[in-house]
Order: C-alpha cells, then structure tokens, then sequence
C-alpha cells in the first residue's frame, strides 16, 4: 500500500533501536500516552540517539 501522511492529533512515548530518513524502522515499541504533550511540541531533534 501506499504511505498516507496523517495529521498529528495524539502524542505517545515510545522505545526505538533505528531511525533511517526520519522514520522510526525495526524494534519500535509504544511506551505510553501523553495527553500532557502537544503535538506540536515534539520534534525529531528531540530523539536521543
């Protein structure tokens, strides 16, 4: 299938080993919700890698 681009609406925390071309890839794991966060408030630059 093709990729559809979503529009950011909910904010989740997760655990990730890659990142190629600013997509999460291979053993991404959903850590938690964080209806505190706003979308717009979270930025690739942020990634700890």
């Amino acid at each position: 299938g093709d990729w559809q681009p979503l529009k950011p609406e909910l904010v989740v925390e997760v655990q990730f080993d890659h990142v190629t071309d600013e997509r999460f890839r291979h053993g991404t794991r959903f850590l938690r919700w964080r209806p505190d966060k706003a979308p717009r408030q979270c930025r690739m630059e942020q990634l700890a890698m």
